[in-house]
């Protein structure tokens, strides 16, 4: 009878062990996901994007584990490099995608066109206003590029931008951005837009140089074929420590 009991106490001792082992998969799954959970999620955004869009061949891009047994999964179409978004799985089997924003709503689009805009303004403004240097501070990253190969800008435009910022992707102009569509300068007349810039100056600059310098900027860029709604500028001293620059920077954002 003894041994009887041993035997059914090592039987649930197992059983016991088992479920705390279980429990302790399943809380580091929930927290830092695994290989297999992960692949499946890769294969569930597959599904998910093809069902959204039957015409396109998509590939992984980009995944990673979340936290409550979430993954996330990028995805591009192997024909369209403005079709890209993300798509999230939960509990490995609810799946869903902001491909109304990245896609639909051209946020691919216009962060495509905008760094191919700044490229081209860049050229512009280096020729026509040779007096002011500009600092390599934005990203030039594409859309399905490598990010440590992207070379930096001196400018960023953003195009369907507005000062109160109430609009995200193109919105109502959707119409004007077709997907991987080239940028052109025209469409600046059609959408609000707004050209960023931070200038090395020598000296302490003042609040009439942001004027001064949005008036030279708009010059050029107006006689190329653009038309921008704002500058928003920065005049950083050239020769200063950190703290000067702090304290002597003149910052704004001049509206045409």
């Amino acid at each position: 009878m003894k041994a009887k009991r041993n035997k059914t106490l090592r039987i649930w001792a197992g059983v016991g062990g088992v479920v705390i082992a279980a429990g302790l998969l399943l809380a580091a799954d929930g927290i830092t996901g695994d290989p297999l959970s992960r692949a499946w999620a890769e294969s569930c955004a597959l599904a998910y994007a093809e069902r959204a869009y039957p015409d396109k061949t998509f590939t992984v891009q980009n995944s990673y584990a979340g936290s409550g047994f979430s993954y996330g999964v990028t995805v591009g179409a192997e024909e369209s490099a403005d079709t890209r978004f993300d798509v999230e799985t939960r509990f490995w089997l609810l799946t869903h995608g902001n491909e109304d924003s990245m896609v639909e709503n051209r946020h691919w689009t216009l962060m495509r066109q905008g760094v191919t805009g700044a490229q081209a303004i860049e050229d512009i403004l280096d020729e026509a206003c040779p007096q002011y240097e500009r600092a390599e501070n934005y990203s030039g990253w594409l859309p399905g590029t490598d990010p440590t190969q992207a070379a930096p800008l001196s400018v960023e435009l953003d195009l369907c931008w507005t000062s109160d910022k109430t609009m995200s992707g193109a919105g109502e102009y959707v119409e004007l951005f077709p997907l991987d569509s080239a940028f052109d300068p025209a469409v600046t007349a059609e959408v609000p837009d707004r050209l960023c810039a931070q200038i090395l100056w020598d000296g302490a600059p003042a609040w009439d140089d942001l004027q001064t310098v949005a008036d030279a900027f708009d010059a050029a860029l107006t006689a190329a074929g653009y038309d921008i709604d704002y500058y928003d500028l920065t005049l950083v001293p050239r020769d200063a420590s950190y703290d000067e620059r702090k304290a002597m920077m003149v910052e704004g954002v001049i509206q045409k």
